[in-house]
């Protein structure tokens, strides 16, 4: 007999992200997600997707009840955000989803793949992620051909070094056991570096698969910062926090560096 895939818990943590969080949860329902897998299948469902709002002042909440996500509101903070979608999910399997980013179409059949259980004594996966790329679903950003070269330059890089030293990122959407993401205590209750921090404890326990097909995020940060400031301030916050520079003082470095490109956006690489 063989075993039915596990469910998918799909919890995107948002902040004043009224236009793009639809596109997220759009992503993880339109093949049978949330809205009309929950008719046919009830709380049995294969996906469910909820949207963790820390407090937006825009309709953040409203577009992604819309979409036909569940919506929990819980105290600023991506990682405290996560652990109260995390907790609330009844997924076997949980994707870390960032508001700014979309699913690819067969992220289903991917992660029933590698983390359905097998029988015979093989072992399914503990955790993952995506491969990344970027992409300009945004109408309002434009992608000139030579940034597009070096998008797709960051884009082998990342996922390169997701697959030789097994560390992907948040915005790859992370693709966790429930049983194993409690097991090394959900985010650490950090203001900063929260994905980062998880993805060293898990990778204690087990190397990650990584997912054919690619989660999209948004071009927007780096369009706004510039290709090499942006990577510049990415690289500079990960040697602080290798060194020992505290997180309050490496998110204060961070923000800096946002507002200094005339926009603060609400996500990180």
């Amino acid at each position: 007999m063989s075993t039915p895939p596990p469910r998918i818990s799909v919890v995107v943590p948002a902040l004043n992200e009224s236009k793009r969080v639809r596109g997220a949860v759009e992503s993880a329902t339109r093949l049978g997600g949330t809205t009309e897998s929950q008719k046919e299948m009830g709380s049995g469902c294969a996906v469910e997707v909820i949207v963790v709002d820390g407090g937006s002042e825009d309709d953040t909440a409203l577009e992604a009840k819309r979409a036909g996500a569940r919506v929990l509101a819980s105290a600023r903070g991506r990682a405290t955000q996560c652990n109260v979608g995390a907790n609330a999910a009844t997924g076997e399997v949980l994707l870390f989803l960032h508001a700014d980013s979309t699913l690819p179409p067969s992220f289903k059949n991917d992660v029933w793949a590698r983390f359905t259980e097998r029988g015979g004594g093989e072992c399914s996966a503990e955790w993952g992620a995506f491969r990344f790329r970027l992409g300009d679903g945004d109408a309002a950003v434009s992608v000139p051909t030579l940034a597009r070269i070096r998008f797709g330059i960051l884009e082998f890089l990342v996922n390169l070094r997701a697959s030789l030293f097994h560390f992907p990122y948040g915005d790859q959407c992370l693709v966790v056991r429930k049983s194993t993401f409690e097991a090394v205590g959900g985010f650490p209750p950090m203001p900063f570096l929260e994905d980062y921090e998880l993805v060293r404890r898990l990778r204690r326990k087990s190397a990650p698969v990584l997912m054919k097909s690619s989660v999209t995020t948004s071009v927007r940060r780096w369009n706004t910062l510039g290709f090499l400031r942006t990577t510049a301030m990415n690289q500079l916050v990960l040697l602080g926090y290798a060194v020992g520079v505290p997180v309050e003082i490496l998110a204060r470095w961070y923000s800096t560096g946002r507002g200094m490109g005339g926009s603060v956006c609400n996500e990180k690489k």
